[in-house]
């Protein structure tokens, strides 16, 4: 699920500060892949057979279909001012 459509519920923030050197840095590395690794993931997913979106049987239950392709969107880097 792109973390786009994710939704933090109040309450449910967690927080690094009592995490041991190693469980900081596997936290940072499950969370912070790659764009392409991220964009691999969600194809993966959004092309699986059995359970993804598209080929699952949830998605022909409501009667909805999932693009395979990805939108194309123009966007710009924000310079980071510290």
């Amino acid at each position: 699920m792109p973390m786009e459509f994710c939704v933090l519920v109040e309450g449910q923030r967690y927080h690094k500060d009592g995490l041991s050197k190693g469980a900081e840095k596997k936290l940072r590395n499950m969370s912070l892949v790659s764009p392409m690794e991220r964009k691999q993931r969600i194809c993966d997913t959004v092309n699986s057979v059995n359970d993804g979106p598209c080929g699952g049987e949830i998605a022909r239950q409501f009667g909805i279909t999932v693009s395979k392709e990805m939108a194309q969107v123009t966007g710009r880097v924000l310079s980071l001012q510290l």
